[in-house]
């Protein structure tokens, strides 16, 4: 392990190349690769505890948008020319590893399920659908029920007749529905 110290000159002319980099952005992505780079080279210039360090990382997380992104970071690197000039480097030891490589994997998972049940009784249900039907219209729902075996073709004639009753009885259901207090009261919770 040895220890270096960075002049003055060089930490300039090192952060007017990536004040230059700049310019050449075309796309986002070249801007956060810059600004890795970028958080590198800072280290080696000034101290952890410097507030450019943490200004430059949250760039991008704050709401800019890329051109203003760029802008800022072209303001925080001339300011830091300016601090330099007028009050010269920090002192600090600048520990680097001979022979050394920096390997970084980062492994992100982020799984989250989110279930929400709510448990309507049958009553309820029929209640609602009673008060909504005519007996006739009833009787039509119970006879596609007792006819059909298959779920799936019992749900496309079940929505078919209910479509022939007209738009009002299938809002008018569901408004009820989700009115009743029993269900209101668990909905109100869950909103």
């Amino acid at each position: 392990m040895k220890k270096k110290q960075i002049t003055k000159a060089q930490a300039i002319k090192s952060i007017q190349k990536r004040i230059e980099l700049l310019n050449n952005f075309k796309s986002e992505d070249d801007f956060i690769g810059w600004k890795i780079v970028s958080i590198d080279y800072l280290h080696r210039i000034l101290p952890m505890k410097h507030p450019a360090h943490s200004t430059l990382k949250s760039i991008m997380h704050n709401g800019l948008n890329f051109i203003s992104a760029i802008s800022f970071s072209k303001s925080l690197f001339l300011g830091l020319i300016d601090e330099i000039n007028d009050f010269g480097l920090p002192d600090f030891d600048l520990e680097i590893l001979e022979n050394s490589g920096v390997n970084v994997a980062v492994s992100n998972n982020n799984h989250q399920t989110q279930t929400t049940t709510v448990t309507i009784s049958i009553e309820t249900l029929l209640d609602v659908i009673k008060g909504e039907l005519r007996a006739s219209e009833i009787e039509e729902f119970k006879e596609i029920l007792s006819a059909q075996t298959d779920p799936k073709v019992t749900k496309r004639k079940f929505i078919e007749k209910l479509k022939s009753f007209g738009e009002n009885v299938s809002s008018n259901i569901l408004a009820n529905l989700v009115t009743n207090p029993s269900v209101w009261q668990k909905l109100s919770t869950m909103l």
